[in-house]
C-alpha cells in the first residue's frame, strides 16, 4: 500500500464530520420560515476570489505554502467556486471511458497536478463563542484543509459534501484557510464518468456558526396513507432537546411538540400530497434555545403494483425523464443557482417530470428546487468505473470482472460511503424517489454493501442500479427496478410481456441526443403507455458538454474532446444533449416536449376529438384548447374553449364547431393547441403545453395551368448540348452528363451547376455507428458516397412536340473504385410553360447499407435566399423526429435554416413537402412540386459540413445548396443507442424519384 494518503483507499477522510442532512440553522423561527439561507445570521459564504498557486505535481508543493504566516499577496487569484482548467491551469480534458492514467488501483501517477488555495477570514470574539463549521459542497478530486497552518482535515469524493469543525484552530481576527487540492486520488478510479475532467473547488464554500448545544442531524419520515391521512416521524440527533413544529404549505401551524429528545411523532387526518404535478411542501421547524432549523418535506408514497406499475400516492406514474450533469460552458462543474433553476424551468416547459442525476449527486440546492417545482429524481451515487471495461484494449469489452475494485476489500468503505453520504445528505427531499448505486461499474460485493445500507436506512424509496442486470438473479434480489440502457423496441416489449422478473422496467438511458436527434422517441412511448410494467425512461442527456472558446478571429465556438490537445479523449461524444451548452433548445428538445406532452388526442371523426388526460394527479381544466382549421396553410376557422375537467388517466369526447371547405390544393388540417390558462412557476399564461394536428378529409383539386400559346423549340448546339426555348425561358441541357447546365427565365440565370441524383448528405452524429460496416470502416470509405457521380450510358430526345419535350437516359450512380451503387433510368419532360418534371427509377445494388437519402442536389445562384413552402415546419424535422412539427405554409430563409450544432452536420430538413419556392427578394426563383418531398437548403456544401469540426470553421457561401429528396432516413439515436429502426431505414432496392420544378419571375 502506498504511503501517500491519496493512494490509500482505506483513508477516505480525516476529521471530517459525519454526513448529515442538508440544512441551515437560523436565529429565529421567522428567519427559518423564509427558507433562504442568506437570511441566516449563522451562514457566511466564502465564495469569491481566493489566492491560488498551481503545480504540475503535488510532490512539488512546498509545505510552507499552507502556513499561517505565508505571504499570499503575490499569488495568483482564482474564483471559488470554479475549476482551475477554466483559467488556463492544467489541461482541459474530455474522456468518456478511458482513464487518463495507467489503470493500477490504488496508484496514481507521481505527476499529479495540485492547486493550493488560500484566503483570510476575519472572525470576531463574539463569533467564536459558537462552534464554527467549514463546509465544502464539492471539490475534485480530494483535498487537504489547513487552518492557521494546522492540518484540519482531508476528504475525497468529488461531488459530496465535506464538513469540518474548525473551532479549536481559530482565533479572533484574521484566520488563514488554505486548501491543497489534488487532481487525482485513489477515489478517481471511482469517478470515471462521461464528462470533462475538471479540478478544483467547484461548489460553494461557507461557514456555519453552530450552537454548542444543538441538533446535528434530522431525518423526517412522512408517511401518506391510502385514506389520505398521514403520520410523520422526526428523528433527531444532537446533544439537546428541541421543539418541533409542523407548518402546512400556506405557512399555518398544524402541530407542535416540545422538549423532543430523539423522536417526535405526528398524525394528520388529511394532508395535501406531494407529487411532481402538485408539489405541496410542508415545513418542519426544529427549534432549540439558540437555533431554528427548517426542513421541507412532502407526504408521498412510493410502491410497485402487482402489474409492476410504479405507483406514486397510489397512482400509476410514467417517468418522462432526462439525464443531467452539472455542466457550464465557461465554468465547468460550477453551476450557479440561476443556471440550475433555468435548467429546471426549461424542463418543466418541455414536459419533463424526471431527472436522473448522472452520475453523482448534484448540487444540494438543486434538490430543493426539484422539491418546489415538482420533479421525480433518481439520485445517483458518485460512482463509475467505466474505464475498467477497456483496460485490456484489444481484448473483449468487459462489463464486469471480479478483479475490479467492485470486489476489493480495501475499496469496500470507499464504495459504501458514497452511498452513505448521498443518502444522508438528501434523505429529506421528497423529490428523490430512487437511490441509484452509480453507473457502469460492474456489480460486486462492494455494491452489495452499498445496497444493504440503503435498504436498511431508507426503505421508503426504490433502489436502482443499471449494472445489477449483469447478474440477473442477484439483481432481482438487490434492486427494486430492472434497468437497461438503449434497448431496441423489441426487447422493451419482450420484457414488458414477460413475467419472469417482478420488477418494473426503467430505461435509465433510452435515446441518445447527439447532434440531430434523437429520433424514434414516439415508438418508445407507445410501448410505455401500452404496458404498466414500463415505467418510463430518461434521454441521454440534458445538454451538450463543451467549452466556449474564441478563435484567432474573435469568433466564439464550442470546443470538445481533443481540442485542447489532450490524450485520451472521445472527440465530440460529450456534445450529446437536448440543448446547447448555453441551454438554447435543440430541435430534439422541442420534439421531446410533444412526445412527453400530458394531453393526448384521438380523432374520432372530422369534428369529434377524444381527449386523454395523461396527467397523474391534476384535471385537464387547467388548460384552454385553441383550435384552428387551416386550408392550404391559411386559417379559415378557429376558436377557443376551456378543456373539460377530465380526470387523470381518463378521457372525454368534444365536438368542435367548424365548417369544411369544398376542396383544397395541398391539404386541410385541424390544429389543436393546449395552453396554460394561468401563470405557473415555469411559464406565463398562454404557453403551449401540448399540440396535435389532424388531416381533414377534403377533396384535393390541383389547379390547372393555362395552356401556353407559344411553342417550344429545340436546337442542337452540337452533339452534346441542346437549347430548349419557350416564350420567356431558355434552358441548356447537356446530353453527355444528362442534366441542365443552365436555366434562364427572362434572361435571369437560376442554376450554378447541373442538378444531379445523389444519396449523400452531411453525416449526423447519430449515424456514427450506423455508418460503420462489418469491417469497421466508415460507409464513406466503403461505399465512397462522397465521390458518387452520375454516368450516362444512353440518352435520347424521345419526344418533341410544340408543347412537350421528353429526354430519357440510362446510366449509373457510381463511386470511385466501387461497383455501381444504382442503375438509373431518368426522364425529363419540359413543357411550354417552362415546367420541368423529373422522374428517376433507381435500382440499388445488393449489399449496399441503407441510404441516408435519395434525391437531387441543386446549386442555386447568390441571392436565392427566400424560402416559402407547404410541408412540415417550422423547425427542422425528420421521419422519426417530427412530433413538434405540423403541416402548413411557412416562410423562412436559407440562413435561418442553419442549425449551429457544435459539430457541423446535416440541418434544416423538412418532410412532407408538396410545394416549395426558393427565390430572391423579388420572388424570382424556382418552384418545386411533388408528393411528400423533403428538402434542405443551406449556404454550406455537403463537403464543407463534412470537413468542419466546429462552427467557426464554416464559411458561409453566397450560393444556395438545395436538396430535393424523395426519401430520407430517420435519425434515431445510434450514436450510443440501438440501431435505427428498420421502419426508418432506406433499404429498398427500387426507388422512384419524381418531382417538378419551374422557373418563376417575381
Amino acid at each position: 500500500m502506498s504511503i501517500n494518503v491519496w493512494e490509500n483507499p482505506e483513508v477516505l477522510q480525516k476529521y471530517r464530520l459525519p454526513q448529515r442532512a442538508y440544512y441551515f440553522p437560523y436565529r429565529t423561527p421567522e428567519q427559518a420560515m423564509t427558507l433562504q439561507k442568506e437570511q441566516s445570521d449563522y451562514y457566511r459564504l466564502l465564495n469569491g476570489d481566493w489566492s491560488f498557486l498551481y503545480f504540475d505535481s503535488v510532490l512539488d508543493v512546498p509545505e510552507e505554502l499552507v502556513r499561517e504566516d505565508t505571504e499570499i499577496a503575490g499569488w495568483n487569484t482564482i474564483p471559488v467556486p470554479d475549476c482551475w482548467q477554466c483559467y488556463g491551469y492544467d489541461q482541459i480534458m474530455y474522456s468518456n471511458i478511458t482513464y487518463p492514467f495507467p489503470v493500477d488501483p490504488p496508484h496514481i501517477p507521481a505527476e499529479n497536478p495540485a492547486g493550493v488555495y488560500a484566503t483570510d477570514v476575519f472572525l470576531s470574539e463574539h463569533e467564536l463563542t459558537r462552534d464554527v463549521h467549514l463546509i465544502f459542497e464539492g471539490v475534485s478530486s480530494c483535498f487537504f484543509l489547513y487552518v492557521n497552518g494546522t492540518e484540519a482535515g482531508y476528504s475525497q469524493g468529488s461531488h459530496l459534501q465535506s464538513e469540518f469543525d474548525i473551532t479549536p484552530l481559530l482565533h479572533p481576527g484574521f484566520n488563514r484557510i488554505a486548501v491543497k487540492v489534488l487532481k487525482w486520488c485513489d477515489g478517481s478510479y471511482l469517478e470515471d464518468q462521461d464528462f470533462f475532467r475538471y479540478s478544483g473547488i467547484f461548489r460553494d464554500v461557507y461557514l456555519l456558526a453552530r450552537a454548542k448545544k444543538r441538533i446535528d442531524d434530522i431525518f423526517a419520515k412522512p408517511v401518506l396513507k391510502e385514506d389520505g391521512s398521514a403520520c410523520l416521524t422526526v428523528e433527531l440527533q444532537g446533544n439537546c432537546k428541541a421543539n418541533v413544529s409542523v407548518y402546512d404549505p400556506q405557512g399555518c401551524l398544524l402541530a407542535q411538540q416540545a422538549e423532543v429528545g430523539t423522536q417526535a411523532h405526528f398524525s394528520f387526518d388529511r394532508v395535501l400530497p406531494w407529487n411532481a404535478e402538485t408539489p405541496h411542501l410542508y415545513t418542519i421547524i426544529i427549534e432549540t434555545p439558540e437555533e431554528a432549523i427548517p426542513v421541507s418535506i412532502g407526504f408521498r408514497r412510493i410502491e410497485i403494483a402487482s402489474n409492476r406499475a410504479l405507483l406514486i400516492n397510489g397512482q400509476a406514474v410514467k417517468l418522462k425523464g432526462v439525464n443531467r450533469h452539472d455542466s457550464h460552458p465557461r465554468l465547468g462543474y460550477y453551476t450557479p443557482m440561476e443556471h440550475m433553476r433555468r435548467d429546471l424551468l426549461l424542463m418543466k416547459q418541455h414536459n419533463i417530470n424526471t431527472i436522473r442525476t448522472s452520475h453523482y449527486p448534484n448540487h444540494p440546492e438543486f434538490y430543493r428546487m426539484c422539491d418546489q417545482l415538482g420533479f421525480y429524481v433518481v439520485d445517483e451515487a458518485d460512482l463509475e468505473l467505466h474505464g475498467f471495461c477497456v483496460r485490456e484494449k484489444g481484448y473483449k469489452y468487459q462489463c464486469y470482472d471480479p478483479t475490479w475494485p467492485t470486489d476489493m476489500p480495501e475499496f469496500r468503505e470507499a464504495f459504501l460511503e458514497r452511498a452513505v453520504r448521498m443518502v444522508e445528505r438528501d434523505k429529506n427531499h421528497p423529490c428523490v424517489i430512487m437511490w441509484s448505486l452509480g453507473n457502469e461499474s460492474g456489480y460486486g460485493a462492494n455494491h452489495d454493501a452499498m445496497g444493504d445500507y440503503v435498504r436498511q436506512r431508507d426503505p421508503s424509496r426504490l433502489l436502482h442500479f443499471e449494472s445489477s442486470g449483469l447478474l440477473p438473479d442477484k439483481g432481482v434480489q438487490k434492486t427494486d427496478v430492472y434497468s437497461r440502457m438503449y434497448p431496441p423496441y423489441e426487447e422493451v416489449e419482450r420484457v414488458a410481456r414477460s413475467r419472469k422478473d417482478p420488477r418494473p422496467f426503467f430505461l435509465c438511458e433510452y435515446a441518445h441526443a447527439m447532434g440531430v436527434g434523437p429520433g424514434g422517441l414516439q415508438e418508445y412511448w407507445d410501448l410505455f403507455y401500452r404496458y404498466p410494467a414500463l415505467i418510463g425512461g430518461c434521454v441521454w442527456e440534458w445538454c451538450d458538454h463543451a467549452v466556449l472558446k474564441t478563435d484567432e478571429d474573435g469568433t466564439e465556438y464550442y470546443a470538445y474532446g481533443g481540442d485542447s490537445g489532450e490524450y485520451p479523449h472521445d472527440s465530440n461524444f460529450c456534445v450529446d444533449g437536448l440543448c446547447y451548452p448555453d441551454r438554447t433548445p435543440h430541435t430534439g428538445l422541442l420534439n421531446l416536449k410533444y412526445v412527453y406532452q400530458f394531453i393526448l388526442f384521438e380523432q374520432l371523426s372530422s369534428h369529434k376529438i377524444r381527449i386523454k388526460n395523461m396527467h397523474d394527479f391534476i384535471t385537464a381544466d387547467r388548460y384552454d384548447l385553441i383550435w384552428e382549421v387551416c386550408c392550404d396553410g391559411k386559417a379559415i376557422d378557429q376558436g377557443r374553449r376551456p378543456l373539460p375537467a377530465v380526470k387523470p388517466h381518463s378521457t372525454a369526447v368534444i365536438t368542435l364547431p367548424f365548417s369544411l371547405p369544398q376542396d383544397c390544393r395541398w391539404g386541410c388540417y385541424l390544429n389543436l393547441s393546449v395552453t396554460e390558462r394561468k401563470d405557473t412557476p415555469w411559464c406565463k399564461a398562454g404557453y403551449e403545453a401540448a399540440a396535435k394536428q389532424f388531416k381533414l378529409e377534403v377533396p384535393v383539386r390541383k389547379p390547372v395551368a393555362p395552356q401556353e400559346k407559344s411553342d417550344l423549340s429545340v436546337t442542337a448546339l452540337d452533339q452534346e448540348n441542346l437549347v430548349i426555348e419557350g416564350s420567356d425561358f431558355c434552358y441548356l441541357f447537356t446530353m453527355r452528363k444528362g442534366g441542365f447546365v443552365s436555366l434562364k427565365k427572362n434572361g435571369v440565370e437560376l442554376l450554378c451547376h447541373i442538378p444531379q441524383l445523389s444519396v449523400w448528405r452531411p453525416s449526423i452524429d447519430n449515424e456514427r455507428k450506423i455508418l460503420l460496416c462489418d469491417d469497421g470502416l466508415h460507409i464513406h470509405d466503403t461505399e465512397n458516397f462522397n465521390t458518387l457521380t452520375n454516368q450516362v450510358y444512353q440518352i435520347a430526345l424521345e419526344e418533341q412536340t410544340p408543347q412537350t419535350v421528353k429526354i430519357c437516359s440510362q446510366g449509373i450512380l457510381g463511386a470511385v473504385g466501387r461497383r455501381p451503387l444504382a442503375r438509373t433510368k431518368t426522364e425529363y419532360v419540359i413543357e411550354a410553360s417552362g415546367k420541368i418534371t423529373v422522374a428517376v427509377h433507381a435500382q440499388i445494388a445488393d449489399k449496399v447499407p441503407f441510404l441516408p437519402r435519395i434525391g437531387f442536389d441543386f446549386t442555386l445562384p447568390a441571392g436565392q435566399e427566400q424560402l416559402r413552402y407547404f410541408g412540415m415546419g417550422p423547425k427542422e424535422n425528420y421521419p422519426d423526429m417530427k412530433a413538434h412539427a405540423k403541416m402548413g405554409l411557412y416562410s423562412s430563409t436559407v440562413s435561418q435554416e442553419y442549425e449551429p450544432y457544435c459539430k457541423p452536420q446535416n440541418h434544416g430538413l423538412h418532410t412532407g413537402v408538396q410545394w416549395l419556392l426558393v427565390s430572391d427578394e423579388s420572388g424570382t426563383g424556382l418552384v418545386f412540386e411533388g408528393e411528400n418531398l423533403c428538402f434542405t437548403a443551406s449556404h454550406f456544401s455537403t463537403q464543407q459540413l463534412e470537413r468542419a469540426r466546429h462552427t467557426n470553421e464554416l464559411v458561409m457561401e453566397d450560393c444556395t445548396y438545395l436538396k430535393i429528396d424523395a426519401a430520407v432516413a430517420g435519425v434515431g439515436s445510434a450514436s450510443c443507442g440501438p440501431a435505427l429502426d428498420q421502419t426508418y431505414q432506406l433499404k429498398e432496392k427500387d426507388y422512384h424519384v419524381r418531382f417538378s420544378f419551374t422557373p418563376v419571375i417575381g
